[in-house]
């Protein structure tokens, strides 16, 4: 039984774990590029916890991912955001994708500085650095 199958079966048992369908939306469906499918799932996910500021900012991402439109991404991030302050670490690592695709630097490093804690520079070779 592959994957997917498994997810499914699950979502069948337990169709009210937000967590389990952010994961089929996750690993089955986002990279099957099925985004309708994706949407969906995540709708039924964030009307199950709807003050989830992940769930709500990964159902934005996938406009960015099918349409290429970052706007509902980062209306998403400045609105909890704005709510409290605290869910900008949380969000970090999709508001940087959103500002980058935006060319909006100063949010990308306002995104950045959110995660300084979370988030460990590494040496990749004499030239880079990459983020971990």
């Amino acid at each position: 039984m592959n994957r997917s199958k498994i997810l499914s079966a699950l979502v069948e048992l337990d169709p009210q774990n937000p967590a389990v369908l952010q994961q089929l939306a996750l690993v089955v469906i986002d990279f099957l590029r099925r985004y309708a499918d994706e949407e969906r799932v995540y709708d039924r996910a964030i009307a199950v916890t709807p003050k989830d500021a992940a769930l709500r900012a990964s159902r934005a991402e996938v406009e960015l991912n099918w349409h290429a439109d970052p706007h509902p991404l980062i209306s998403t991030i400045e609105a909890f955001v704005a709510q409290d302050s605290g869910e900008a670490k949380h969000l970090a690592w999709v508001w940087l994708r959103g500002a980058l695709c935006t060319r909006d630097f100063d949010g990308a490093r306002r995104a950045t500085r959110c995660a300084a804690d979370r988030w460990v520079l590494r040496r990749h070779d004499s030239d880079s650095a990459i983020l971990v």
